[in-house]
């Protein structure tokens, strides 16, 4: 387990660059936590997005329909392309033609006018929200603000500067929200677009293939029209029948989406739960010795399940009163950090688990008395424990003795690997020369 000086800020930030799913099961394990619950959180939230996706989209689809309507539009068109197919096999063209000059201006004209209509308000409220989207920006600098201040000789600092950047950081904030509900919108919208154009065109070809048959005066052309016709009929009633079965998918998908969300907040709750197994208990025991030796405050690890399923640990003090500011320092950051490592190392130590931890520039700004006590913790655990643990320090920063009335670094207590200086190849940590 390594840590360098600039990880030491949080101890429960693990610096990784990979998605959480993949390392945060691994780190929750190694507090004690059951992996495959936060493994089967993971699984089932990603279920969840797949489902909510599929379920906006045809949604978007089936919007304003139902299975009744469609079943009874799909019934008078199969009855229509029935009592059609036997006029064209007997070459009966006078009723389709009064048929279609009624079809043309009664309903494929209003259709397509309609559908045109729609079409050019949607993609009127699209450019809308594309033009928003591009002006959802923040525009404040507090430098340049800063600048205008001392320009008109007022002072742009202190509380008032850090209220500004509040605000900026306040405003960035809502920013992102804006910027995310209007791509949802746009997207959806686009959607619908896409959706209505392949409607219009249907409509058009659908209008065309009509007009042919009353302009010919072969027969055998109209014939094939007509077959053209039947065939964009029969089209149509796919179609249909392709929405209905989409209605009904969406319909089970609404019920799985709500079986993975009760088993999401079952997971939770197990995942909640299991912060009572012994590993972990034993780890916050340690953790609560450690700091309470060291730093003198009673403190304790604390775990909650965030709504997402996601466990957050946090570092709470019970002795509000004592412990100030200072706790959010570097130096007692450095010492929470350690004092988790040492726990977690100390909860496997009857079992096949790493016995070594790495930790850079342990001592460095801390007081002379933690100093005393974190190098105390560290030897009782090294041996009673058999952990091998590897640190560096600068000779300042060891806890010193006072040896005959001088104050010297106490290197006794120390197994020394390297002293490391800058006169010279034997100061390197492998003694080679500089390439």
């Amino acid at each position: 387990m390594l840590k360098e000086q600039k990880q030491y800020e949080d101890p429960f930030k693990v610096v990784q660059k990979g998605y959480d799913k993949y390392w945060r099961p691994h780190f929750i394990s190694l507090l004690g936590f059951a992996s495959n619950i936060l493994e089967n959180i993971y699984e089932c939230k990603e279920k969840r997005e797949d489902l909510r996706l599929k379920i906006n989209r045809l949604s978007i689809l089936t919007e304003k329909q139902s299975i009744d309507d469609i079943d009874k539009k799909v019934g008078n068109l199969r009855l229509e392309l029935e009592k059609e197919e036997k006029n064209v096999d007997t070459f009966n063209f006078y009723n389709i033609e009064n048929d279609i000059i009624e079809n043309v201006v009664k309903e494929l004209d209003e259709k397509i006018h309609e559908k045109s209509k729609e079409k050019y308000y949607l993609s009127k409220k699209i450019r809308g929200l594309e033009k928003s989207l591009s002006n959802v920006q923040v525009k404040y600098s507090p430098d340049k603000i800063s600048s205008l201040f001392s320009e008109a000789g007022i002072a742009f600092d202190g509380r008032i500067k850090k209220s500004y950047e509040d605000l900026i950081s306040f405003n960035k904030s809502i920013t992102v929200d804006r910027r995310k509900t209007f791509n949802a919108e746009i997207k959806k919208s686009k959607e619908v677009l896409e959706s209505l154009n392949a409607d219009l065109s249907l409509l058009e070809v659908d209008k065309a293939s009509k007009l042919k048959v009353l302009t010919s005066n072969d027969s055998i052309s109209k014939f094939k029209d007509l077959q053209n016709i039947l065939n964009q009929k029969r089209l149509i009633i796919a179609k249909e029948l392709d929405i209905r079965k989409d209605i009904v998918d969406l319909e089970k998908m609404k019920v799985d989406k709500s079986v993975e969300d009760n088993r999401l907040e079952a997971l939770k709750l197990d995942l909640k739960n299991d912060q009572f197994n012994n590993n972990y208990l034993e780890l916050k025991d340690s953790f609560e010795s450690i700091m309470k030796y060291v730093v003198s405050a009673t403190s304790s690890i604390d775990m909650k399940v965030l709504p997402t399923g996601t466990p957050e640990f946090s570092i709470i003090f019970k002795n509000v009163e004592s412990y100030t500011s200072q706790g959010d320092g570097e130096s007692y950051n450095k010492i929470k950090c350690i004092a988790l490592i040492l726990s977690i190392l100390k909860i496997y130590k009857n079992s096949s688990f790493i016995n070594f931890t790495y930790l850079d520039g342990v001592f460095e700004t801390l007081d002379p008395r933690k100093q005393k006590m974190l190098l105390d913790t560290l030897v009782e655990y090294a041996n009673k424990y058999d952990i091998q643990i590897i640190i560096t320090a600068l000779s300042s920063d060891i806890p010193k003795e006072n040896i005959g009335g001088e104050v010297v670094p106490d290197l006794e207590i120390f197994n020394v690997l390297r002293c490391l200086h800058e006169d010279g190849d034997d100061g390197r940590l492998f003694r080679m020369e500089r390439w």
